[in-house]
């Protein structure tokens, strides 16, 4: 069967986050009562405790069976490598006899991802990071000014000196005249009057020395930037810039103040030294003007640098600082637009401006969670203390960087702050508070909640964040034992392992959160410029979808780009075969029969649904199948009586619905076994007593169900993947052009979030319904560009 490669499906759904089960809320559990050994006899939830076996409850084993239905790989040990450029090798999770396993703690997750979806309960794995989206690169959005940070003498907080004025829109498009706001006019005592200024002390100017090579910037050899970047650098070091070109023509910018219908207007005198960006229209004519700065000419330039410590240069020369950006790795590519530096002027006299207390919290938050994300990010002045080094420090913001900045409208303090033109926008809210807001326990474990779910109280609990001013860091946390307990899974008796060749993965990457158009928009399409934690709500628990047969036929998950500066983010594995057997136990200890119903749900949805497991789940690998082959229970109270010497360890074995005499080992002789019930242990857990919400059982059967070899609720002509333009989606389909497939993956979010895009978003999974595919939208470019956005261009990034 051919692929389409117009549609797509995401590598994930959602299964809805409701707190409540069966049109109830969810039963909860006081920590105090479980502290106390005082929880009521006869609840869903009377057996959480490890002192006593409590009578009527279930204790005993669990025997189960994994086939893999895809290539599936569990990662253990990481091999070594002292190739810079060479794929991580990473070997599958091996026994002491160097045969593959999948881990106890492996198989634990697996399973309790599906009980705690079914039973409504916590989100027990939730990193508590802020959420936060790119700036629009629009004039309201982008920061240009720049300033220096500052400690003063005696004080611990963060001040700043500003160096040079923002970026200025042309009055009309024109190229003389640009609007200056009041504030900045205030912030650098510019005053309306017959004054001339001389704007190369108020404007960065724009240094050459990156050249563009295929889809990237490189800095281009012999300019003063290779030499910056080949240097020990400090960002406080003192240059001096020309202010005369070789021809005898001066690059000094003089500028006068005047007043205007609207504000302020900054009329420059000599338009031949101004850095001046024109936005055009479609149909070529200019739409808007922007004052950059002033550029020296690259060939004629002189930028040297000053010895003495606080600097000085001659009359025809301006003295400041050079910004540049930290490059990780000297082979490290740049935006394929990049093709400047800033030299900025040095800072004057005036008054430090206080930096806003809320505004430096928010922007050290985005710095830790972009950190978190990526241990290069977020990126930083050249010079300066690396990512890591502020992480450990936990001070990203540090005395002598250069950032951009904005400020209010009497220009006394800052109020926005960047390492980039471009930064990121902290969402509001938090996405606790979010959660928390459809259900108190679902959120994870906090000072603010005193009861435990379904699943916290099944399968254990640890709480590791310390979020109260009043907790100190020797103080316990509150934490409960699981009563189930995973061995690993091991090959079948008398069976080898069957290994596929090895290959090399493609990036694992996925839109992160919280990319509204996934994981905000079940019910109502969100966008960035919208997303508002304190009213959005989360789609819900994240839900990998199998894929169909030809696309795990075709090997749609193997790299076949092969770029060495990404070879490190790949990971190179030997997978198993589909058709590996193994068998793994659950020991279980006094679970309710309604504990005990939701955990054989939660292996077993339905007699056709098939776990993920392991690594590579979006790109389709660790699709298997899980089969109950036998439950034995153990009579607790009778185990301590003289008789229970001549008896049998189990008192009751049940044969797994699908299981043959072979696979018994608990029963003395396969007779003995008894048949599955027909209920599966539910009887006695009715709508009142159960911990399985119907309606997100109906849910997790939609997206895990399979019909044959195919998922049951998908088309079968449809690829499961990231977001892909349909110039990618046809590379990757079709294996004609690797890099299309897997470069630039951020170009389809793009495009969707262009004002004129039809705005598509992730539709919610109705019950025992076809899931709805998303469209793999054209590209749009223009002449020089690898993106549009709805109408005029925009001044570049910086």
């Amino acid at each position: 069967m051919s692929l389409k490669t117009d549609q797509f499906y995401l590598p994930y759904q959602f299964v809805p986050l409701t707190g409540r089960c069966n049109d109830a809320p969810v039963h909860t559990t006081a920590t105090a009562q479980i502290a106390d050994g005082t929880l009521e006899l006869g609840q869903p939830d009377s057996g959480v405790r490890h002192d006593l076996w409590l009578r009527g409850h279930h204790s005993g084993r669990l025997r189960c069976r994994i086939t893999t239905r895809t290539p599936t790989f569990v990662g253990g040990l990481r091999k070594p490598s002292d190739h810079e450029q060479a794929d991580t090798e990473v070997e599958h999770a091996c026994d002491a006899r160097r045969d593959p396993v999948f881990p106890g703690n492996s198989l634990r997750g697996m399973v309790a991802s599906i009980a705690e979806a079914l039973s409504q309960s916590s989100l027990r794995v939730l990193e508590p990071r802020t959420m936060s989206v790119r700036a629009p690169a629009d004039g309201k959005n982008s920061l240009s000014a720049v300033g220096l940070v500052i400690r003063e003498a005696g004080k611990k907080d963060f001040a700043l000196k500003p160096l040079c004025l923002p970026v200025l829109q042309g009055a009309n498009a024109s190229k003389t005249q640009f609007e200056l706001p009041r504030r900045w006019a205030t912030l650098f005592g510019l005053e309306e009057g017959d004054q001339d200024y001389l704007l190369n002390c108020y404007l960065s100017a724009y240094v050459d020395g990156y050249t563009r090579s295929g889809d990237a910037s490189v800095v281009r050899p012999g300019t003063f930037l290779s030499r910056l970047h080949g240097s020990q650098f400090r960002a406080d070091d003192a240059y001096s810039l020309s202010l005369r070109a070789a021809n005898g023509a001066d690059h000094e910018l003089y500028a006068r103040v005047q007043a205007s219908r609207t504000g302020l207007l900054l009329d420059i005198t000599n338009s031949q030294a101004a850095y001046v960006k024109e936005a055009t229209r479609k149909d070529g004519s200019v739409a808007a003007t922007f004052l950059l700065g002033w550029r020296p000419e690259p060939t004629t330039a002189t930028v040297a640098p000053v010895a003495r410590p606080h600097g000085n240069c001659n009359d025809d020369e301006l003295l400041g600082r050079i910004r540049a950006l930290r490059l990780a790795a000297q082979s490290a590519g740049l935006p394929p637009t990049k093709r400047h530096e800033l030299f900025v002027p040095a800072p004057g006299e005036d008054e430090p401006l206080r930096i806003d207390a809320k505004q430096l919290a928010e922007f050290f938050r985005i710095c830790d969670s972009r950190h978190a994300e990526n241990s290069e990010l977020p990126f930083v002045p050249l010079g300066t203390a690396s990512p890591a080094e502020r992480a450990k420090s936990k001070e990203w913001l540090q005395e002598g960087d250069l950032v951009f900045f904005d400020v209010d409208e009497s220009a006394t303090r800052v109020t926005r702050l960047s390492f980039s033109g471009v930064w990121r926008l902290a969402v509001p809210g938090t996405l606790d508070d979010s959660i928390e807001k459809i259900a108190p326990h679902l959120a994870p474990l906090r000072d603010s909640r005193n009861r435990l779910s379904p699943a916290e109280c099944l399968f254990g609990m640890v709480r590791e964040r310390k979020d109260s001013a009043h907790q100190k860091e020797t103080d316990p946390l509150p934490a409960l034992a699981s009563r189930l307990r995973f061995s690993e899974a091991a090959l079948e008796p008398n069976s080898a392992a069957r290994w596929e060749p090895p290959v090399t993965l493609q990036i694992l990457s996925s839109p992160k959160p919280p990319s509204p158009a996934f994981y905000f928009s079940a019910k109502q399409p969100v966008t960035k410029r919208d997303l508002d934690l304190t009213r959005n709500r989360p789609n819900g628990r994240k839900h990998y979808l199998h894929h169909p047969p030809a696309q795990i036929a075709a090997k749609l998950y193997e790299s076949r780009h092969q770029d060495r500066d990404l070879r490190k983010q790949k990971v190179r594995i030997r997978p198993l075969k589909p058709g590996t057997r193994f068998t793994f136990h659950i020991d279980f200890e006094n679970l309710s029969g309604a504990e005990l119903h939701l955990l054989l749900t939660s292996l077993q949805p339905s007699p056709s649904f098939e776990h993920r497991l392991g690594m590579g789940k979006p790109l389709g690998l660790g699709s298997v199948r899980l089969d109950i082959l036998e439950l034995g229970l153990i009579d607790r109270c009778a185990r301590y009586r003289a008789e229970a010497l001549d008896q049998p360890r189990h008192a009751q074995i049940y044969r797994g619905p699908l299981a043959a005499d072979a696979d018994l080992q608990l029963a003395g002789a396969p007779a003995a076994a008894l048949p599955w019930p027909n209920d599966g242990f539910a009887g006695g857990c009715g709508p009142a007593g159960s911990l399985v919400d119907k309606a997100t059982l109906q849910i997790l059967c939609t997206l895990g169900e399979m019909e044959g070899d195919s998922p049951r609720y998908q088309a079968a002509d449809v690829v499961v993947g990231y977001p892909r333009t349909k110039e990618q989606l046809d590379a990757w389909v079709r294996h004609v052009d690797p890099k299309a497939a897997e470069t630039e993956l951020f170009a389809w979010n793009v495009e969707n979030d262009r004002k004129d895009a039809v705005y598509q978003h992730l539709t919610a999974a109705a019950p025992r319904k076809r899931l709805l595919p998303l469209k793999a939208m054209e590209r749009q470019k223009k002449p020089g560009q690898h993106t549009s956005t709805a109408g005029p261009r925009k001044p570049p990034r910086r």
